[in-house]
């Protein structure tokens, strides 16, 4: 599966998933107020596999949210945890939502001064079998 096709698989079910917040597009959309979320496709390392000349490409899928400053941190867990069940276990269109025995987590980065938002991020670790 080519990184292009992983990634949109990704994008889609996500986007016909998520109903909490809107989704900005990264580099797409403009800022949008808070609170919103935006999801990375972040590919890594190739390892072979002794299967056929087959390799396993890892990475993760960063999924930025932020809410408004101000209002406490909770609301930014509740929609990390919403993002981590999303997301728990799934094999989407061959992309593997867990790597190694790392299942997806939030955890909460800090205040945007800038967007004047709470920022959390969940993480969500993936596996991809090439054949």
């Amino acid at each position: 599966m080519s990184l292009y096709k992983a990634e949109k698989a990704i994008f889609d079910y996500l986007s016909e998933n998520w109903t909490y917040t809107p989704i900005r597009e990264v580099n797409k959309d403009r800022k949008k107020p808070v609170p919103y979320i935006e999801m990375y496709f972040k590919p890594g390392k190739v390892f072979a596999l002794e299967i056929k000349h087959a390799g396993l490409r890892t990475g993760v899928i960063i999924i930025n949210i932020f809410t408004p400053k101000g209002v406490g941190t909770q609301q930014g867990a509740a929609y990390g945890g919403k993002l981590e069940d999303l997301f728990w276990h799934k094999d989407i269109d061959g992309v593997v939502c867990e790597n190694d025995g790392m299942l997806p987590y939030t955890s909460f980065i800090g205040i945007d001064e800038a967007l004047q938002a709470c920022h959390h991020q969940t993480i969500i670790p993936f596996n991809i079998i090439k054949e």
